[in-house]
């Protein structure tokens, strides 16, 4: 919730927050002070204090990795691959085709322990958030593929 929060603040009010300075924020969405029923319960006002915008590059970067993961917006999953030519390609013009954006991949033919007629390839997508995922997932179902989530 505390990096959701912290990127949440980053795109919506361009504002950086150490973890620490985020809590309030992330405690009031819990809060569901919002609601018509808590407004007109309670006369007072919230006022949460966000401090902590000296965040190393490092940090802010690994939070905005999570809260995109977290978001459905980053997904990695791995594949079997006939150790076939073309597979590969037959891959990404699947991605292509529904609109995943490729940020790395990993194409490992000898990973599995035995003499095998398969490899792995590892593929980390930005997507646009789950229902996109669930697309891209069924999308590898029906060309034959079995992919497995890993996040």
């Amino acid at each position: 919730d505390i990096n959701e929060m912290i990127l949440l603040m980053l795109e919506s009010d361009k504002l950086v927050s150490k973890a620490a300075g985020a809590v309030s924020l992330a405690a009031l969405e819990h809060l569901n002070l919002r609601s018509r029923k808590f407004a007109e319960a309670q006369a007072a006002v919230v006022v949460p204090i966000l401090s902590g915008g000296n965040e190393d590059t490092v940090s802010i970067s690994a939070v905005i990795q999570k809260g995109m993961i977290a978001r459905g917006r980053i997904m990695n999953f791995e594949v079997e691959l006939p150790d076939t030519p073309g597979q590969l390609v037959k891959v990404a013009t699947i991605l292509a085709e529904q609109r995943a954006n490729v940020i790395a991949l990993d194409h490992d033919q000898f990973k599995l322990p035995a003499i095998t007629l398969f490899g792995f390839l590892g593929v980390t997508v930005e997507t646009n958030g789950p229902e996109h995922i669930d697309r891209i997932l069924d999308a590898m179902r029906a060309a034959g593929f079995r992919p497995k989530r890993i996040y």
